[in-house]
């Protein structure tokens, strides 16, 4: 998946969609390339689902609560993989 997601960088993200009830989100990339992330079967309710970090230095970040919305410096690096 790093390979797939490093594949991603500097490609221009064109769209997202969103299933609240289900959680599933999917991003369309340049290229005609698409990326749908969705909850681990066992996530914890303050697990985040997906960060994505933005030009401007903020971080994004899908829990089952919402989207957050937090410098990009202020994210942990243990956030960026599974516990």
């Amino acid at each position: 998946m790093q390979l797939a997601i490093g594949n991603l960088n500097g490609t221009a993200l064109t769209g997202i969609d969103f299933d609240p009830q289900n959680m599933v989100t999917n991003f369309s990339f340049d290229g005609d390339i698409h990326l749908r992330c969705k909850p681990f079967d066992d996530a914890a309710p303050d697990e985040e689902c997906w960060m994505l970090f933005i030009p401007d230095g903020q971080v994004a970040s899908l829990f089952e609560s919402g989207i957050k919305l937090n410098p990009a410096d202020a994210v942990s690096s243990t956030s960026l993989a599974r516990r």
